[in-house]
């Protein structure tokens, strides 16, 4: 369960620095001139500095960010809670495959669909995972009064 935890985290790290290395950065192709004069003063715009791929890079870095979040928390409650068995497990590596489709998804697309829909997929493992931390923890009708 944990591994997949940190496959995860190794995604978000990667995404992490691919969006920094195309943060900022202009295509080699570039014909136009980032700078225009305001004013008499010449202005860099910044928005005219973007790479095309910048934008694939940062929705593909806070996709995993959320993506890998959500399988910490679920992994550190059943650590703390009733415990890490084969099912959380398979429901962890479960949902980390689908995570890495969403990640590759968000990257290849600006849609919405995409995101809602491997959301709505991979949302109901990490509430089984959190569902199976609690089992055996008692409850109203366990008390011995």
């Amino acid at each position: 369960m944990w591994a997949a935890t940190f496959v995860l985290l190794v995604f978000w790290a990667l995404a992490h620095l691919v969006s920094a290395f195309f943060r900022g950065r202009t295509p080699a192709t570039s014909t136009h001139d980032a700078s225009t004069r305001r004013n008499g003063v010449f202005v860099h715009d910044a928005k005219t500095e973007r790479h095309p791929i910048a934008w694939r890079a940062r929705n593909a870095e806070r996709t995993a960010q959320t993506l890998f979040l959500m399988l910490f928390a679920a992994s550190t409650v059943t650590s703390f809670g009733y415990g890490a068995t084969r099912a959380t497990s398979a429901l962890a590596w479960t949902f980390m495959v689908l995570a890495i489709i969403h990640i590759l998804a968000s990257a290849a697309t600006r849609h919405f669909a995409p995101h809602i829909g491997l959301g709505i997929l991979s949302f109901p493992f990490i509430i089984a995972i959190f569902a199976l931390a609690f089992r055996g923890s008692g409850g109203i009708r366990d008390s011995d009064d």
